[in-house]
């Protein structure tokens, strides 16, 4: 309680806020660099191309493929989606935690993972990352966690095939931030 009493001027008050707010942008960059993001081959190849020649990388989320529908009609769902943006001539970025890593681009093989794990895979929301992260699980990323890891991979766009309330704030959200 002295402490306080002590120290209690505006200009040492204001200085302590800063402190800790340097403490704690220093620890949030501590942590996002440690969490691994594993990118596929062609995301890896797109993202190499520079900025004059990069190719435009679409995020996709996953839930769409675990919970939309039954094996095997939800890994046509994402082959065909990914088709789509390869169409337009963007590269497709699906994006899943596998196994407590994350991924940014799947492979067929992985495709097929999460579409024969179906609702057995978690829902990886913004909330549950850290957890599958922690816990080594596997996740189909929601419009929100796709969102994240999207801003934390480097990607700007985001494509799905939900239209929920949430989606369109997530897209304000996104958008207006610049990312």
């Amino acid at each position: 309680f002295l402490y306080f009493i002590e120290e209690n001027t505006p200009k040492t008050f204001k200085h302590r806020m800063k402190v800790e707010k340097k403490e704690r942008r220093s620890q949030k960059q501590k942590t996002e660099r440690k969490m691994k993001i594993q990118f596929s081959y062609e995301v890896r190849t797109a993202m190499a191309q520079g900025p004059n020649g990069i190719r435009r990388l679409v995020a996709l989320e996953s839930t769409i493929i675990s919970h939309g529908m039954p094996y095997p009609e939800n890994v046509a769902c994402g082959k065909s989606l990914e088709n789509i943006v390869r169409k337009a001539g963007a590269v497709p970025a699906t994006i899943a935690v596998l196994k407590g890593v994350i991924h940014v681009g799947l492979s067929e093989e992985q495709l097929e993972f999460l579409g024969k794990e179906g609702r057995k895979c978690a829902k990886a929301s913004r909330r549950d990352l850290p957890l599958l992260l922690a816990q080594k699980k596997t996740g189909a990323t929601t419009v929100s966690g796709t969102v994240l890891i999207a801003k934390l991979a480097g990607l700007s766009v985001m494509a799905t095939g939900v239209s929920a309330g949430c989606t369109v704030v997530a897209t304000t959200l996104w958008t207006s931030q610049r990312i």
